[in-house]
């Protein structure tokens, strides 16, 4: 016990390191379909403009259930892109084009 002491008075408290925090945060504000789909698919969307209907439509074709919930719109899922950028330090530029709401990813 004495050596802990030591060891504490020494190095003070050590944090643990922080593995997949971030993939653990995406999943704590979303839900586990959204992360698999962001590891899949949005990761190939940086530096590429795309249509925000266009992205939630590869979102139910891969995940069918969540075309008959009520309560997932295209709003939510908005938010969910922009969480999905907060929280990997992405920049996110939203923009209409011809009625058409687009969205793009960048590195910081």
């Amino acid at each position: 016990m004495v050596n802990c002491i030591q060891f504490f008075l020494r190095d003070g408290v050590i944090d643990p390191p922080q593995i997949n925090i971030a993939k653990r945060k995406l999943l704590q504000e979303t839900g586990e379909e959204f992360v698999a789909f962001a590891e899949e698919y949005l990761d190939r969307l940086i530096g590429v403009e795309r249509s925000k209907n266009q992205i939630r439509e590869d979102f139910i074709c891969k995940f069918r259930e969540f075309e008959d919930y009520h309560w997932f719109s295209q709003r939510l899922f908005n938010k969910w892109l922009r969480i999905y950028a907060d929280i990997f330090g992405l920049e996110c530029r939203e923009r209409v084009s011809n009625n058409n709401q687009l969205i793009l990813f960048n590195k910081k």
